[in-house]
């Protein structure tokens, strides 16, 4: 699966995500749900992008296993970060649209990032899981 198949798969775990958010949701919230959601595939469509890059890598013996999983640890952080950003930018964005959410829309950024890892801890597992179980071709 190459970067194409990165953005289908991870355009395929957004879009539920996507339309149930916006049919449990007002009319008007689609511009802070519509932000977060949207850098969240982003995100995971360049981690799963990065992560092939890695197993690629680790596979050819360019790099270790272990310094794989090491160059893939900020994703559990950075990606959390990103959607949680998005989300306070979705958040300013209706605010100057005259859109204002009730008292706890103000709590989406930290119940975006909250999920985001929730979302991120077993993609990296599974990242370290594959990237572990390779063996290195063997160097001519």
């Amino acid at each position: 699966m190459g970067r194409q198949g990165c953005i289908l798969a991870t355009g395929a775990l957004a879009a539920p995500v996507f339309l149930v958010l916006g049919a449990s949701a007002p009319p008007f919230a689609w511009v802070y749900l519509l932000t977060p959601i949207v850098a969240g595939w982003a995100g995971l469509a360049l981690g799963c992008i990065a992560s092939r890059r890695l197993q690629r890598l680790a596979a050819a013996g360019e790099v270790v296993p272990r310094e794989a999983m090491r160059r893939m640890a900020p994703f559990l952080f950075a990606y959390p970060a990103g959607v949680a950003t998005a989300s306070a930018i979705g958040l300013a964005l209706s605010d100057a649209l005259g859109i204002h959410g009730n008292d706890m829309t103000g709590l989406l950024p930290y119940v975006f990032a909250f999920w985001s890892f929730v979302v991120a801890l077993p993609l990296f597992a599974w990242h370290s899981i594959r990237v572990g179980r390779l063996r290195p071709a063997a160097r001519p």
